[in-house]
């Protein structure tokens, strides 16, 4: 079950430093140009590896949850609160990406700078909430 949990967690890690690395390489390593043209398929991409983490951040909690409740006693509130608002950023920043590929799809003029930029804080946040988990 270690084994698991430890590849469940690298995929998490992994799939959520990709979302948010697409998004910033969209922001500032893409000319203006090319930026409008490669929108949606940047934000799908984001997509999908947000799904990947938020899969393998389930299985990694199962992980945790099953090997503490067999080795040690339970987990404090605090720590489920801290996974819950994890999961609820990965739920919104979803929202933000579909929300960006659905305007950007719509019109070729609307800007939706502002909502990658809102997903790019909430993947910074979700990271502080994983950084917290580890501490405490």
């Amino acid at each position: 079950m270690s084994l698991l949990r430890e590849i469940a967690t690298w995929i998490h890690v992994l799939c959520a430093i990709g979302s948010f690395g697409a998004l910033l390489a969209l922001e500032f390593a893409v000319p203006t140009e090319l930026r409008r043209q490669l929108v949606i398929p940047v934000a799908r991409l984001a997509t999908f590896l947000l799904a990947g983490a938020f899969v393998a951040g389930l299985l990694t909690y199962y992980g945790v949850i099953a090997t503490v409740s067999a080795t040690a006693p339970p987990l404090t509130g605090a720590f489920h609160m801290k996974v819950g608002l994890k999961f609820l950023c990965l739920i919104g920043i979803g929202a933000l990406l579909g929300m960006t590929s659905a305007r950007a799809g719509r019109q070729a003029e609307t800007n939706t700078t502002w909502i990658r930029y809102a997903a790019m804080g909430l993947l910074a946040l979700a990271a502080l909430i994983a950084v917290s988990l580890g501490a405490g």
